[in-house]
């Protein structure tokens, strides 16, 4: 479920300073943000994201 403050946390446009980030969480945020874009659509197949 995409919420606010999901988007909030993945642009940080609050700091001006550069900022230690845990690269995980910011591809979860990402995935969780483009997760409509992932799935079959008229022509388009379905993306499949394998995590390791």
């Amino acid at each position: 479920m995409l919420t606010d403050k999901s988007l909030y946390t993945f642009s940080r446009v609050d700091s001006e300073y550069k900022m230690l980030a845990e690269i995980r969480e910011g591809i979860d945020r990402t995935l969780m943000i483009w997760q409509h874009r992932l799935k079959a659509y008229n022509n388009q197949p379905v993306i499949h994201i394998i995590k390791n």
